[in-house]
């Protein structure tokens, strides 16, 4: 996979020189636009705000206020005004801005690979083969030789040139790192869909939707927009909350909760093939004809040329012979599955099946359902055909050679 340079120590060195220029070269190429502290990255003229999950999103604002409610922002200079969902300063007010998701959310982009050399020096990496790689780099085994990943644990991805730190997933195009996170903690409120940050309580609002106060278990105001600490009353007439003890604080207001979208309650051990689409854990993504994704029973498997089927890590397809061939010997290939759509989202109808064979499987259209060996249905590529015998078969070869045999004497 990776070219071997096999030369005099002086090329061995300058081969070393140009490793360590490349893992340099790489590490540059991780840091263009704005990238906030979790790796997300936003635009140039952007600002990286902080969520309660300990995310990122971005605001269209260079150096933009982010407000507290972490889904709006304001312009540099401007306050947020949470109540009245505006932004104010001395002289201008205007309705405060949206924030939008990072790009590739929980995504980075993953390092390219470089061969490993066979120049000796005291700070590299011994790989097992006896080749080398520079200080602070893994070795990875590719074929039958080793890479060099530019981090010091790293796993391989399926392209066999792309690495990711051993603590994240490759997606399955290999160009990013998917982060190996648990589902974000918060406080749910009592529809199901809205919620709040830790520490904080959900209160309903005047206009039936939910809002939280900045504290735990607290008191939820009669007037719905305000509430107070815990083991307190509400004092609506006159602002203010009143504590068991007769002390008086002022009342807190709300601000608006946040509503969980769809794909946030999917298993996060399905592997993202894309961001509509998963393949359950130990699966891998493979593409088909059509270019959407199928899901091969096996980790880090070999997807076959034929679209259809795949093999294990470390062996190669045999299409002619449907079996997955390495120097040990072979094994038979596995089909694939469809894969899922992640959360609730919906896919595309990029397949036309409206041809259906019974109240479980359908053909394309134009094709013709036909029954298999075992019972099952499979489909003819061609419209309204209809089942033969397979006597009726061999008699119809049988014509059709005799015809092309007398075809033949009559050009002779």
């Amino acid at each position: 996979m990776f070219d071997q340079f096999r030369s005099s120590p002086g090329s061995k060195m300058t081969h070393l020189w140009m490793l360590r220029l490349a893992a340099g070269l790489l590490m540059l190429s991780l840091v263009a636009g704005s990238k906030c502290p979790d790796q997300q990255r936003c635009g140039d003229e952007q600002t990286c705000c902080h969520i309660h999950s300990g995310e990122f999103n971005c605001c269209p604002f260079h150096q933009g206020e982010c407000c507290e409610d972490h889904l709006h922002c304001c312009p540099e200079g401007m306050l947020c005004e949470v109540k009245e969902s505006r932004c104010t300063n001395a002289t201008h007010s205007f309705p405060w801005a949206e924030r939008f998701p990072s790009k590739h959310a929980g995504f980075i982009k993953s390092f390219r690979m470089i061969s490993s050399s066979t120049a000796n020096n005291m700070y590299d990496t011994v790989c097992p083969d006896n080749s080398f790689c520079p200080s602070e780099f893994s070795c990875l085994k590719v074929s039958s030789t080793y890479g060099c990943c530019p981090v010091t644990q790293g796993i391989m991805c399926s392209d066999g040139k792309h690495c990711c730190p051993n603590d994240q997933e490759c997606t399955a195009d290999s160009t990013s790192c998917v982060k190996k996170t648990e589902p974000v903690l918060a406080v749910l409120c009592a529809d199901g869909i809205s919620e709040c940050p830790l520490e904080t309580s959900c209160c309903e609002t005047a206009d039936g939707g939910w809002g939280c106060c900045p504290m735990p278990r607290a008191v939820c105001c009669d007037d719905k927009v305000h509430c107070c600490p815990e083991d307190s009353v509400c004092d609506v007439n006159n602002a203010k909350c009143v504590s068991s003890t007769n002390h008086e604080l002022p009342m807190w207001a709300k601000f608006p909760a946040r509503q969980r979208a769809a794909w946030e309650d999917r298993k996060y051990s399905d592997i993202p093939c894309d961001e509509t689409v998963a393949c359950p854990d130990g699966n891998t993504c493979c593409k088909d004809e059509q270019g959407e994704w199928d899901c091969c029973p096996l980790p880090q498997a070999v997807c076959c040329e034929d679209f259809i089927h795949c093999c294990p890590h470390g062996t190669k397809c045999n299409l002619a012979a449907g079996s997955c061939d390495d120097p040990s010997g072979s094994v038979p290939w596995l089909k694939k599955e469809p894969s899922r759509p992640i959360g609730g989202q919906k896919l595309l109808e990029t397949k036309v099946s409206d041809v259906p064979c019974d109240d479980t499987a359908a053909c394309p259209d134009g094709t013709t359902c036909c029954k298999n060996e075992q019972g099952g249905w499979s489909c003819c590529p061609l419209p309204q055909v209809k089942s033969l015998s397979v006597d009726y078969i061999r008699l119809y070869l049988k014509k059709i050679s005799r015809s092309s045999h007398i075809a033949s004497m009559a050009l002779m």
